[in-house]
C-alpha cells in the first residue's frame, strides 16, 4: 500500500489537506482501494506522501464527512464504500450579474433542487473591486478549510475570478464559455446550425445574425474559442443550405469585447436591427442570440413596421423557463435553465466522488420551438 500513497500527485496545485483528500478519492474511484480496506495511520501517510501529518488528519476528516471513510476508535480509518456525500455547498456569484435575468434564474433553479436534497447552500457574492477579484478570496477558502462547505457551484463569474478558483483544489463547477475542467455550458454552434436550418426550411434564401459575441474569442484577455465558432457554425451552414450573407448582415460586438450586461444586449439588439433595416439590400431571414438581444430585436421589429415573415423570418433565443412575449411569428431555438442546473449538479457530484477534475465540457443542446 506504500506505493499508492507515494504516487501523491505533485502537480496538483491544490492545498495540502485538498491533495491528500483527492488523492485518496482517486483513488478509491480506480478500485486501487477497496470497500473495507483499513488505511495505514495517519503519520505512516504522511510519512509516505513527504507532507505534514495535520493535512492527512484534515483530509481523512473531511473524507469522513463525506461519508467516503469511517474513522473509529481501535479499529482505525476504513473505506466505506459510500459515495461522497454532499451536504453543503456554495453557490458563487460575481457581484454585478452579467446576464441578470439568465443567472438570477439558474441560481434559484439550484436552490431549489439543492433544498430537495437536503444539501445547505451558502451564497457568496463576491463584491470586491475588479483588482482583487483576480486574487483568491480569502473569506470564502477560509470558509472552505472549516468545513462551511465543500464545493462551489459558479452561476456567474468573471475569468480572473474562475481562473484562481480552479486551483484552488475546492471542487467545483461552472457554467460558463471560458475554457476550464468541470464546466457546463450550452452547445452554441450546435443551436446556430439548428437556426440556419430552420430558416432554409422556411424557404430563406439570406441570412442575418445580431449575436454580441466578440469575433476574437477572447474575453478579458483569456481565449473562448466557442465565440468565433459560433460565428463560423452559422456561415458555415449558411453555405451548406445555399443561402447567402454580407459581412455587414452578421452583426456583432467586434473585436474587443462581448456584450455581457442584460441592457446592454438588449439595446445591442435594437440598435443593430435598426442599422441593418435600413440597409439598402437585406437579408429574408435573421437569427438573434441570446434572449435579451432578441428582445431588442422585437422592439425594433415592432418600431419600425417590419413585416412578418413577408420581408423578415426570425429565428430567436429563449430559454424555457423564463417568459417572453412575441407578437410577431417566429421560431425559436431554445435552452432549459433546469437543464443546465441538473447537469451542473451532476458535474459536481462526479467531481466531488472522483476527486478528479472533468477535462472535457459538458455541453448541451438546443431544440426547435415554433410561436
Amino acid at each position: 500500500m506504500e506505493a499508492l500513497f507515494k504516487s501523491l500527485d505533485m502537480s496538483d496545485t491544490a492545498v495540502i489537506h485538498r491533495r491528500v483528500a483527492n488523492h485518496v478519492r482517486r483513488l478509491i474511484a480506480e478500485g486501487r482501494i477497496k470497500v473495507g480496506d483499513k488505511l495505514p495511520p495517519g503519520q505512516t501517510m504522511a510519512e509516505w506522501m513527504g507532507v505534514d501529518a495535520s493535512a492527512v488528519q484534515v483530509a481523512l476528516s473531511t473524507l469522513a464527512r463525506e461519508g467516503v471513510l469511517t474513522r473509529t476508535p481501535r479499529r482505525g480509518t476504513v473505506v466505506a464504500g459510500a459515495k461522497p456525500i454532499l451536504r453543503t455547498v456554495s453557490l458563487f456569484d460575481k457581484a454585478e450579474l452579467p446576464n441578470g435575468v439568465f443567472t438570477s434564474y439558474l441560481r434559484e433553479t439550484m436552490l431549489s433542487i439543492y433544498h430537495d436534497r437536503n444539501v445547505e447552500v451558502r451564497v457568496w457574492r463576491d463584491n470586491r473591486s475588479a483588482a482583487e477579484q483576480a486574487e483568491p478570496w480569502d473569506q470564502l477558502l477560509t470558509a472552505n478549510r472549516r468545513g462551511e462547505f465543500q464545493a462551489v457551484a459558479v452561476c456567474s463569474a468573471a475569468w480572473p475570478q474562475i481562473r484562481w478558483l480552479s486551483r484552488t483544489g475546492i471542487p467545483y463547477v461552472v457554467a460558463s464559455p471560458i475554457h476550464v475542467p468541470n464546466r457546463v455550458f450550452q452547445d452554441l454552434t450546435q443551436g446556430m446550425r439548428l437556426a440556419v436550418r430552420a430558416l432554409a426550411e422556411q424557404g430563406c434564401r439570406s441570412l442575418g445574425a445580431i449575436m454580441p459575441l466578440a469575433t476574437t474569442g477572447r474575453i478579458e484577455g483569456e481565449s473562448v474559442p466557442e465565440y468565433p465558432a459560433v460565428y463560423e457554425a452559422v456561415l458555415d451552414a449558411a453555405r451548406h443550405h445555399g443561402m447567402s450573407f454580407r459581412d455587414e448582415w452578421i452583426r456583432s460586438s467586434g473585436t474587443n469585447a462581448h456584450v455581457t450586461e442584460s441592457f446592454g444586449q438588449e439595446r445591442f439588439g435594437y440598435s443593430e436591427f435598426r442599422t441593418l433595416w435600413k440597409s439598402r439590400e437585406r437579408p429574408d431571414g435573421l437569427i438573434a442570440f441570446p434572449e435579451t438581444t432578441a428582445r431588442g430585436v422585437l422592439t425594433a421589429v415592432l418600431e419600425l413596421g417590419v413585416k412578418i415573415p413577408r420581408e423578415l423570418h426570425l429565428v430567436l433565443h429563449r430559454s424555457l423557463e423564463i417568459p417572453m412575449l412575441c407578437p410577431v411569428q417566429a421560431t425559436f431555438v431554445v435552452s432549459g435553465i433546469r437543464q443546465l442546473a441538473d447537469a451542473m449538479v451532476q458535474t459536481l457530484d462526479q467531481r466531488l466522488a472522483t476527486g478528479a477534475n472533468r477535462e472535457e465540457p459538458v455541453l448541451l443542446p438546443f431544440a426547435l420551438m415554433t410561436a
